[in-house]
């Protein structure tokens, strides 16, 4: 999918073709970050940055 983005700006040259693109670049990149646990080493805590709810201890 990301390649068809890629593809469409190229063919168009419009910036919102181009911002779609890197869109898709970043949320692959996010979704293949969270695969690995980068988020368990972000946070030490291990909640991968979620917020704890009041009646979780």
């Amino acid at each position: 999918m990301e390649e068809e983005y890629w593809k469409r700006f190229l063919k168009t040259g419009d910036i919102k073709d181009y911002l779609y693109y890197k869109g898709m670049a970043i949320c692959r990149q996010v979704m293949e970050n969270y695969a690995q646990g980068a988020c368990r080493h972000v946070c030490p805590d291990g909640t991968g940055g979620q917020p704890k709810l009041s009646n979780q201890e």
